[in-house]
Order: C-alpha cells, then sequence, then structure tokens
C-alpha cells in the first residue's frame, strides 16, 4: 500500500499475523493513517506515544516488525487500527498464532481497550473459550449459517441445538439418549444407547414432553458429579459409572466414566481418589438438563 492510498475512517482491521508495513518502525506504523490524512508531525507523534504507552509497546518505537515477537506485534497492529479512530474494529483471529501466555495478556488488552472506548467491535475466532471470554454477544457459524446468536452465558447454558451444545464448552456437554417414561414412582429416563440404567428425575426438573418418547439429553461435565460417603444417594443419583481416564486442567478435574456402554466426562474427586477402574455412584443433575428432538437435534425443553 502507497502512502497516498485512501482509508476508510470508520472501518479499521486486525489481521490474524499483524500485517504491519516493514519497512516502517513501530512509531511509523502507529503514526500510518494520521500521516496520510494531513495530521501534523507533532499531534501525531504525540497521539503515537500516548497509544504506545497504553499498549505496553512505548520501549519500542524505533524497531522494525522484523525485531518485534508475536505479541508484540499484533499490539502494534492493534495500536495502529485504533490510531484510525474508528467506529468499528474488526479483528481477524488476532489471538490465533500466540501461545498460550501472550493470548492471556492480549484478552486483557482488548478487554480493557473495549471497556474504555465502547467500540464496535467483530472478532472472529474459531476459539470458543476465547469467544466466550470477550463477546458481549457471540454468534456461532456452522457450514455457512448462522446457528445461535446472544450473550454468552445464555449460549452456554441453553444452547438452541445439538452443534451449538456440543461446540460450546470444555469439556463437550455429554448427551444421553433415551426415553422418558412415566411409572408409578414418577419420571424416570430409561437409557437407550446400549446401556441398562434407569434414573428417577426430579419432579422439579421433569421437563414438558411427552412421556414414552425417545429423546436426547444433554449435561454439561459439571453437572454430573461423584456422590460421596458423606452425601446421601437420593433416588436420581443411583446410577454407577466406572473411571477410565483422568483430565488436569489446572484449575479443575475432570473424570471420563462409562456407564454401560455410556463414556462421558464429569466433574470428578480429587487427583488421589482418581483410580483407574473404581467405580463411582454418580449424581445427575436434572435441573441443568437440556432436551433435544432426536431427530431434528432442535433443543425442545
Amino acid at each position: 500500500m502507497s502512502a497516498s492510498a485512501p482509508v476508510d475512517p470508520d472501518i479499521a482491521m486486525v489481521f490474524q499475523g499483524g500485517a504491519l508495513y516493514p519497512q516502517l518502525t513501530v512509531q511509523e506504523n502507529l503514526e500510518f493513517s494520521q500521516r496520510i490524512r494531513g495530521i501534523s508531525a507533532s499531534e501525531r507523534s504525540v497521539n503515537a506515544l500516548r497509544m504506545a504507552d497504553g499498549l505496553g509497546v512505548a520501549g519500542l518505537m524505533k524497531r522494525l516488525p522484523e525485531q518485534l515477537s508475536g505479541g508484540e506485534a499484533q499490539r502494534v497492529a492493534i495500536g495502529r487500527a485504533l490510531m484510525q479512530n474508528p467506529r468499528i474494529l474488526l479483528l481477524d483471529e488476532p489471538l490465533a498464532h500466540l501461545d498460550g501466555p501472550l493470548r492471556s495478556q492480549l484478552k486483557q488488552v482488548l478487554r480493557q481497550l473495549h471497556q474504555e472506548r465502547r467500540l464496535t467491535t467483530l472478532h472472529v475466532t474459531h476459539d470458543q473459550e476465547e469467544a466466550l471470554a470477550l463477546g458481549d454477544r457471540v454468534a456461532l457459524l456452522h457450514e455457512g449459517r448462522l446457528q445461535q446468536i446472544d450473550r454468552p452465558e445464555v449460549i452456554y447454558h441453553h444452547p438452541m441445538n445439538r452443534w451449538v451444545a456440543g461446540f460450546i464448552g470444555s469439556p463437550s456437554m455429554n448427551f444421553l439418549s433415551g426415553e422418558l417414561r412415566r411409572t408409578i414412582h414418577g419420571t424416570t429416563f430409561l437409557g437407550s444407547s446400549g446401556s441398562s440404567w434407569e434414573v428417577h428425575i426430579p419432579d422439579i426438573a421433569v421437563p414438558a414432553l411427552p412421556t414414552g418418547n425417545h429423546w436426547i439429553v444433554g449435561l454439561r461435565p459439571e453437572f454430573i458429579t461423584v456422590v460421596t460417603g458423606e452425601q446421601p444417594a437420593s433416588p436420581e443419583n443411583r446410577l454407577e459409572g466406572a473411571l477410565e481416564r483422568v483430565e488436569f486442567t489446572g484449575t479443575n478435574l475432570w473424570w471420563q466414566v462409562r456407564c454401560g456402554s455410556d463414556q462421558w466426562m464429569i466433574r470428578g474427586l480429587p487427583q488421589a481418589e482418581a483410580r483407574i477402574g473404581s467405580r463411582w455412584i454418580l449424581r445427575l443433575d436434572w435441573t441443568a438438563a437440556v432436551w433435544f428432538h432426536p431427530d431434528t437435534a432442535v433443543a425442545v425443553a
């Protein structure tokens, strides 16, 4: 792009790889849009220094892009875009090529910039955790179709279909296939994926759906927990699973358990009690269940 190329002042974009002008220093990259708009050298220098200071790159003003780390280059790219004073900021996977610590740092930068400027931002990402952490509203696209758009917490707890439910969340939502039944003891759910298990559903959590039909139930891992000796095993708890694998994520400990032919991820007990092959009684929190139609995969309750 030449120095005389037009710049849309209303829209600015940050690319996945930063896309800084390689022959320009950090300061020159930051000043670029204001220079071609005819802003004086002294004013744009002050503006660039203020922007660099806010992004933590003020000590790099004389460096060329090749002398920057990935995180530094992305900060400069964000600053260059903001120097346009745009009305809309487009972010095309700006954190995709960064390691964990740098991703966390730039998440904080982006969140702070948004809070300070209240700038309309469209952030494209394949990282669902990134979308939930940064978005005021999240739009999910699959095979060219918009699946759901809503606040992050609504999408997480009330997905509109099975694809959304399975895509959002780590570990992914568990899906239980079976029949909703009415018995003399209340409402139960009979597993139908080759497993021979049946559990009672508390009256407060019984969905307004026809009994005698097959449905798919979605339960996130944190809503299937292990019943310890100190906890009463109410009828809806009486479901046994065998521990197959332990997944430690730092803040959480997840267990992969098998119940008949079903395999679920659940929130487990401390590592010391995680013995592969051990069997445990599981509690399913039916109040957090999402019910899907078995044919359309659309959420129905």
